[in-house]
């Protein structure tokens, strides 16, 4: 092996045409599931490092491309931020988020506060802090789904809950809260 190692040049970005839009948004799509402000946000990062390089369409020919492609894929069905909303809700309160993390990450990824509230009351049952907080704390084997002593330390589990955005009251009760009235809640709740 010799002592001049060639190092690897970085390909230069593409140029910005509908076309590399459309097939750069549909790699990513397939991949990762977006909302729109998300998706446009990402693909945002590709046209400003291919500007810069080519200086060429102008930033605001890009962004209109961009907007066309957000529609052709709102059209085609890959971008829909209420779908989007309903997955990702679920699948951070089946993980243990709180309500309030949960809008607070669908904020984040760009959906707005109507799709929010719409999802939040689709997605939540009537006790969703309390099963949240519950879920949380199976899924982490603390409390009663403890093996270990050193997991069924109140102090500990409070610190979790309160990171997690639980309030005290709630945090206090899944402490106490037996094994087997901790599954018939988990149990009871509508798919």
């Amino acid at each position: 092996m010799s002592q001049n190692k060639t190092i690897k040049e970085k390909k230069p970005p593409k140029k910005i045409t509908a076309s590399y839009l459309k097939n750069s948004g549909t790699y990513y799509l397939q991949k990762f599931p977006a909302s729109r402000a998300h998706f446009e946000f990402i693909m945002m990062r590709k046209i400003r490092k291919s500007i810069e390089h080519h200086e060429s369409p102008t930033l605001e020919e890009a962004q209109d491309l961009l907007t066309q492609t957000s529609i052709y894929f709102e059209e085609l069905g890959y971008l829909n931020d209420r779908q989007y909303a309903l997955v990702l809700s679920r699948s951070l309160f089946r993980k243990g988020a709180s309500p309030k993390v949960l809008s607070q990450r669908l904020r984040i990824k760009g959906i707005n506060d109507d799709i929010i509230s719409e999802c939040l009351e689709t997605v939540l049952p009537p006790n969703a802090d309390l099963i949240a907080a519950l879920y949380l704390i199976k899924r982490r084997r603390y409390g009663a789904y403890a093996s270990q002593d050193i997991k069924k330390d109140s102090k500990k589990i409070l610190g979790v809950l309160a990171r997690a955005g639980f309030s005290y009251h709630i945090a206090q009760q899944v402490i106490d809260m037996p094994l087997d009235e901790a599954n018939d809640t988990l149990n009871n709740i509508a798919p």
